[in-house]
């Protein structure tokens, strides 16, 4: 066959664009665990920062464990159903569970919201979720929970995990992994100095005031310090008021939203009635 005849062109092209087919496919297959690996990670390292056993920007805690120690020392994770608060043995987890994306595209495993409902512009609420218990003494009780949330702000849905204390108001952390907001204005969750505000030991802000209502928000500029609200007020992202909002609803939502049935109400329900959260809920 003539080097430079049709079929012979045809003939290379079509052997080209399988041995780069299978290249791209191998590549593929070989990069999805370590893509894996780093999302477990940055997931675990947002649970710690939450939680306050990891500063922003470090690989190692105070007494330098890695993100992997710290979390196994620390963390532990539990999968609960939403609605009732319960937690689930693992064997009892539909497989399908372990991914939000495939639960919010099922009818049996997530339920519609409707507009009143739908404070945090999220359209559908998963049936399960895992929630992660914090141990400040990897020996000892639980002293915390960290609770993943999310929600509309201008552009895009934001996750992240709150951290609140023992006593389910004390809020220890709040932090973001993904979004889409514009940076220098919404983008600013990701600043180190805002993030801060949510975990000032000399002046922790509540989650809920002394009736049990959830009390937390947002502000649309600087809290004043003399303010007697101020412990339920966090600073504004400047210039990102429809974001600020969206924080302010996130929050109200996964806390249990005006009827303390929405998000992680039964589940925190239910923890104040087991020892002031000190002990797992009961198992369904």
């Amino acid at each position: 066959m003539p080097r430079d005849s049709i079929a012979h062109t045809l003939k290379v092209t079509i052997i080209l664009c399988v041995v780069c087919s299978v290249a791209v496919s191998l590549a593929a297959v070989g990069l999805r665990d370590l893509q894996n690996a780093n999302r477990l990670e940055e997931r675990n390292r947002n649970i710690l920062i939450a939680s306050g056993f990891l500063v922003e920007g470090q690989d190692t805690g105070s007494d330098g464990r890695n993100i992997e120690e710290l979390y196994e020392a620390h963390i532990v994770p539990r999968v609960i159903r939403l609605e009732s608060g319960v937690t689930v043995p693992e064997d009892r987890v539909p497989p399908e569970a372990h991914s939000l994306n495939k639960m919010l595209q099922s009818d049996k495993l997530s339920d519609p919201l409707s507009q009143s409902e739908d404070i945090a512009g999220i359209r559908r609420q998963e049936k399960y979720s895992v929630v992660y218990e914090v141990h400040d003494d990897p020996e000892g009780p639980i002293t915390g929970w960290v609770l993943p949330v999310r929600g509309y702000g201008l552009w895009s849905t934001l996750y992240g995990f709150l951290a609140l204390d023992e006593d389910l108001s004390t809020i220890r952390g709040l932090t973001f992994y993904q979004h889409g907001e514009t940076p220098g204005l919404g983008g600013e969750v990701d600043n180190p100095r805002w993030k801060d505000l949510w975990r000032d030991p000399d002046h922790p802000k509540q989650a809920f005031d002394q009736d049990g209502d959830i009390a937390i928000q947002v502000t649309k500029g600087a809290v004043d310090p003399q303010d007697p609200e101020s412990s339920f007020k966090v600073d504004g992202l400047a210039g990102a008021t429809i974001t600020t909002r969206g924080i302010s609803s996130l929050l109200q939502y996964w806390l249990g939203g005006e009827t303390g049935e929405q998000g992680f109400g039964p589940f925190l329900q239910r923890l104040r009635s087991s020892t002031a959260g000190k002990e797992s809920v009961p198992r369904g």
